[in-house]
């Protein structure tokens, strides 16, 4: 059984494809994985032995994705800390 990736191998990718006017993804966490499979067109699902999907990827609508606005100062904070603790790693 080898169930879903260790934390620090887990992340998910929106690239944007200005072509095609969608995003892409790619998913390795399982939190994200569970709701893009709702939203998203899945065109891609791996597996482990068990059968349980553990990586997928597919698109995503422009109306699916929003960008915020210019982060708060406590969210630059927590930005900032964030980076630190990459480039620290």
């Amino acid at each position: 059984m080898m169930g879903f990736y260790p934390k620090e191998e887990q992340e998910t990718l929106l690239l944007y494809d200005a072509v095609q006017k969608q995003w892409k993804f790619r998913c390795t966490s399982k939190q994200h994985i569970d709701q893009l499979t709702k939203v998203g067109e899945v065109t891609r699902a791996y597996t482990d032995n068990d059968g349980m999907i553990i990586d997928i990827e597919g698109y995503l609508a422009p109306s699916q994705v929003r960008l915020y606005n210019v982060p708060s100062e406590k969210q630059q904070d927590h930005l900032a800390k964030m980076r630190a603790r990459r480039l620290n790693d």
